[in-house]
């Protein structure tokens, strides 16, 4: 039987359908990213009309163990970070602030888009050196 044509078409289709699962957020999200993108939401309507500038190039960078490290003019928060188990929401919990919670609303190899708890929209792309 092990030597079966059967077999080897068996085993060949089980290796396809568990290396074809889909990657988790928790996953996806692990890398260094670039802010390209950040849209105000309403309620910042009378920000700075710079911030916008200021934040794009910003990096976030995820690890495998939690935690992140987000940089933005040479200042830098740490901390760790938790993708919940829905994958539609990121728990950051910096070293030296406050914690906060982030909607992602997109998340691929290529993009990742948060909302941050004021509603502004963060805008990245996988980091490129």
């Amino acid at each position: 039987m092990k030597n079966s044509p059967a077999f080897v078409i068996l085993s060949i289709l089980v290796i396809s359908l568990i290396s074809c699962k889909p990657a988790q957020p928790k996953d996806l999200i692990v890398g260094k990213w670039k802010m390209t993108d950040w849209v105000a939401s309403p309620k910042m309507a009378n920000s700075d009309p710079g911030l916008k500038d200021q934040l794009i190039g910003a990096t976030l960078f995820f690890t495998t163990d939690k935690r992140f490290n987000i940089t933005l003019a040479g200042d830098s928060v740490v901390g760790t970070y938790n993708v919940h188990d829905d994958g539609k929401t990121v728990s950051f919990q910096p070293d030296s602030l406050s914690a906060f919670v982030d909607s992602i609303q997109e998340l691929t190899k290529s993009s990742l888009i948060l909302i941050d708890p004021i509603g502004n929209k963060i805008i990245t792309t996988p980091y490129i050196d």
